[in-house]
């Protein structure tokens, strides 16, 4: 668990993009946070996992995955045959 990025999700990221960012994309969000070192800040589940944290299906965490990345939340780099990994940006 990185507690670098939940605390930045819970004092920057939530207060600044309330509007933008809410329901499954902030459980995806938070779900990342949670499994990324707390070094690199860098998390690496299979959209499974994801999608079982947070009560969806897979596609459901790939369309949020796609948005946060979009709102320069997260950067994915896409690993042929392997799990993504998704970089979460802090300042």
């Amino acid at each position: 668990m990185s507690f670098r990025a939940m605390a930045y999700a819970a004092r920057v990221v939530v207060p600044k993009h309330r509007k933008e960012i809410k329901g499954l994309p902030l459980a995806v969000y938070y779900a990342l946070c949670d499994t990324a070192n707390d070094r690199t800040l860098v998390a690496f589940p299979s959209v499974f996992r994801i999608a079982e944290q947070c009560d969806c299906s897979p596609q459901k965490v790939s369309s949020a995955t796609k948005h946060l990345e979009s709102m320069g939340l997260i950067h994915i780099k896409h690993n042929k045959g392997k799990n993504n990994d998704y970089k979460i940006n802090v300042p």
